[in-house]
């Protein structure tokens, strides 16, 4: 039986959460790394309902780290780089003593995949989802770029993100294709998410 577990390592002294889940099978494949996306987002917001499902149907291990300043793990002083992750997340393969790896990423996520698969040959196969680094469209145009790149910008719509309700639900539903999917516990992570430094 698969079970979700919450874990903590330390990869060059920056304290990383991870979720994981096992399969039932001791002798799958490598583990399959799920990296989240950028801006506000942790591993149980992106990867929590799919987990479970995936490490039971590829009876292989799936681990989702909260990258460093993400969801629980340490917020270190640093430039938040895409280099950055992929420096923390190879010292993160390195402390959970990992020969071979599958990644996949989503948005950020997939830039510090395609980033790890390109810079560590323990990566094996590679998934980038939406991934950053790949394309030029962003969701919302304009306004995500500027989002993104103007400081004051940013702050504000964090601000309104962490007052208003509507305005969360129609930032976090104008993400996916269908907004029915998304359920009232990822809604509630996302608010939560948005009261953390």
């Amino acid at each position: 039986m698969t079970e979700l577990r919450e874990v903590r390592a330390t990869a060059d002294g920056v304290g990383i959460h991870y979720l994981r889940a096992d399969p039932g099978t001791p002798d799958g494949g490598p583990p399959v790394l799920l990296f989240h996306g950028g801006i506000i987002d942790a591993a149980r917001l992106s990867w929590g309902g799919v987990i479970e499902p995936l490490a039971a149907a590829l009876d292989q291990p799936v681990i989702a780290p909260d990258f460093a300043g993400y969801g629980g793990s340490d917020r270190p002083v640093a430039a938040y780089s895409t280099a950055y992750h992929v420096e923390t997340m190879r010292a993160f393969l390195n402390a959970l003593g990992v020969s071979r790896v599958d990644c996949c990423g989503l948005s950020l996520g997939g830039g510090v995949a395609l980033g790890l698969a390109l810079s560590d040959d323990r990566v094996e196969r590679l998934v980038a989802l939406d991934s950053f680094g790949l394309g030029t469209e962003l969701p919302r145009g304009r306004l995500s770029w500027a989002v993104a790149q103007v400081p004051a910008l940013n702050r504000l719509s964090v601000a309104l993100l962490r007052r208003s309700e509507g305005f969360r639900r129609a930032s976090l539903e104008g993400l996916v294709a269908d907004s029915a999917t998304i359920g009232e516990d990822v809604h509630a992570a996302f608010a939560a998410l948005l009261q953390r430094p």
